[in-house]
């Protein structure tokens, strides 16, 4: 079986057309720039040394809890050009999300104009491509993925994908396919060491050349069998970085939650699917963090899951009988099949997810639009006035919204309150809220409101430690060690907890259960400096200077700004008599210190003291 040549694009009455996606996506994130780091920005970037640097390159690869390479090497870009201020890192945001428009254009262009639908859309064809990427790149949905920060990730992701399908498309009616097949390969592997969600750009990349371009998979594999392998052959990439995790840190990576069934998760999924549809159709309300519950039966799940079943039956039937529709909802299950599927993950439901299936539904809507236009409305020129006025009015409202949501993204507080009230029994939200509280040491209120999040969450382990450190704060230390206990209690396996736990039982007097801390809090995390300099303090109070000067020798080495901990070593090497050494303590921690009074007593003492040879 032969395909048909595209026909050759863009002409050029026609090629100003991009221009138009660039000023509306420019104009509806132009306010993104003021927006703030927030929620895992600040983890994932502010506070992971490994971003801060391009050199070497490996720190990128071996230093990243996520393994995203090529992501987190454009964060460390951001970081290493400007620095900390979110706005260069909003910029870059934007300037990718641009680019993954006009590749959706392009692509959506191409294939409208030739192959199997050049027929019937080839003069439609540019500005259906315009109206699909005007209503994607402004569409409030998307700014999950473009003004919060992190979730470029997402599309980063987006725009490698769609750059995959646009180079098969272009390959397919190119005289020198090889080199486009070449870019095809080269940008499905930086998508896969973007994020993992790529891992079904392959399969995707076959549909399309079936549906689009070929008409058959026997005709696709005989003319473009090397492009598939080299595709499938990237699947080695989120294999290798896979392995590379350390189990201790593959929570971070997506997988892994203990207490989520597969199955009690993908029966949660199909009511997720069915949100992301509705925000797709009408954006309102957008949440950052959905807290989504879990289903807890089969008959909870089975209205949506006849809903989300009818929709893939009739993506099979429209698979048979119309292709290249078949696709659009092919692409749009199997690219949300990663994280709404059988494989639980963190986070039930995200908005950033939607950023590349956003594009599916779009391209569905407009193409069937357009038909019924044709079905409804014999004149061609009251069809085209018609079809303008619409799409300017919806782009208007879409892009108005996506302005507001912007918004949000200026305070941390200010959308954590706006989670609250879309999300009232949200405990992360209000945990979040009494962690900015408490840094603004309104600790009262801090309090309240980490108690808020665990009575909507009585198992919320991290909470009761940051609620210990609020009532610490505020002198109330007995109620700071109940709050540790009972976090202890629900998470034994978490070191700063302990060290927390022993911090206030060496405040109350109880040196013998502060050690005992301390060690559980070592044993847990050998390298844990605070632990090694707490224990090391209360050892030497003991007497047992031997066991304390190892210990607040390895916190030193562990955090060598600790100017308290070269204070206690010092003290200790003097009871030594190690006075040369304890010198060279108490001089470190003047050096942090300078203001340590009693640093300077004892420096003052040891000096007119004999040393020992």
């Amino acid at each position: 079986m032969t395909t048909r040549r595209m026909s050759p694009q863009p002409r050029e009455e026609t090629a100003w057309l991009p221009l138009l996606v660039i000023m509306a996506g420019m104009t509806v994130y132009l306010n993104s720039f003021s927006g703030v780091f927030l929620f895992d920005d600040t983890r994932n970037i502010l506070e992971n040394p490994t971003l801060h640097t391009l050199w070497p390159l490996t720190r990128i690869l071996t230093g990243s809890v996520r393994l995203r390479p090529v992501t987190d090497f454009s964060f460390a870009l951001n970081y290493v050009l400007g620095g900390p201020r979110p706005s260069g890192f909003h910029a870059t945001n934007v300037a990718i999300h641009l680019l993954a428009a006009l590749t959706l254009y392009g692509l959506i262009r191409r294939t409208l104009a030739g192959g199997r639908l050049g027929t019937r859309s080839g003069a439609a064809a540019p500005w259906l491509a315009l109206a699909v990427a005007l209503l994607w790149v402004i569409h409030p949905l998307q700014t999950a993925s473009v003004t919060y920060i992190v979730q470029r990730a997402e599309s980063l992701m987006g725009l490698w994908y769609l750059l995959m399908l646009y180079s098969v498309s272009r390959g397919a009616a190119s005289p020198r396919p090889r080199r486009w097949s070449v870019i095809a390969v080269t940008a499905c592997a930086l998508g896969m060491a973007s994020k993992s969600v790529m891992v079904t750009a392959p399969i995707a990349a076959l549909l399309f050349d079936r549906a689009c371009i070929a008409g058959s998979f026997r005709a696709a594999w005989r003319l473009r069998r090397g492009l598939h392998l080299g595709l499938a052959t990237t699947w080695v990439i989120p294999v290798a970085l896979a392995a590379l995790v350390p189990p201790e840190t593959r929570q971070t990576y997506g997988f892994g939650i203990t207490d989520v069934t597969p199955l009690a998760y993908a029966l949660t999924q199909p009511a997720v699917i069915l949100q992301y549809l509705k925000l797709a159709v009408w954006p309102h309300p957008l949440v950052l963090d959905y807290a989504w519950p879990l289903v807890k039966d089969a008959g909870q799940a089975l209205p949506a899951l006849l809903v989300v079943g009818g929709l893939g039956l009739a993506t099979l039937w429209a698979w048979r009988r119309a292709p290249v529709l078949g696709f659009l909802g092919a692409a749009f299950f199997l690219i949300l099949a990663p994280s709404s599927s059988i494989f639980p993950l963190v986070d039930i439901a995200f908005e950033h997810r939607m950023y590349v299936p956003l594009a599916c539904v779009i391209t569905l809507l407009v193409f069937g639009a357009w038909r019924l236009g044709h079905w409804l409305i014999p004149s061609a020129q009251a069809r085209c006035g018609l079809a303008a006025a619409l799409l300017m009015a919806v782009v208007a409202t879409l892009g108005a919204l996506t302005v507001r949501r912007n918004a949000d993204y200026r305070s941390e507080m200010g959308m954590w309150r706006d989670v609250i009230a879309k999300r009232p029994t949200n405990p992360r939200a209000r945990a979040h809220i009494g962690d900015l509280l408490a840094r603004e040491g309104k600790l009262g209120e801090a309090v309240a409101a980490y108690r808020a999040a665990i009575r909507l969450k009585p198992d919320y382990a991290e909470v009761y430690n940051n609620l210990g450190l609020a009532l610490e704060r505020q002198g109330q230390i007995a109620d700071a060690a109940i709050a540790y206990a009972e976090g202890i209690r629900l998470r034994p396996t978490y070191p700063q907890m302990h060290a927390n736990l022993a911090r206030v039982l060496d405040q109350q007097g109880k040196p013998a259960e502060a050690i005992a801390a301390y060690l559980e809090a070592l044993r847990l995390a050998p390298n844990h400096a605070e632990a090694h300099a707490g224990v090391g303090a209360l050892l030497a109070e003991q007497g047992k200077l031997s066991e304390a000067a190892s210990h607040l020798a390895e916190a030193i080495r562990l955090n060598p700004s600790d100017g308290q901990a070269h204070h206690n070593l010092g003290v200790v090497l003097t009871r030594q008599g190690r006075m040369s050494e304890a010198t060279a303590q108490f001089e470190a921690a003047l050096r942090m210190r300078p203001d340590d009074a009693e640093a300077r007593r004892h420096l003052e003492a040891v000096r007119s003291k004999p040393r020992v040879p």
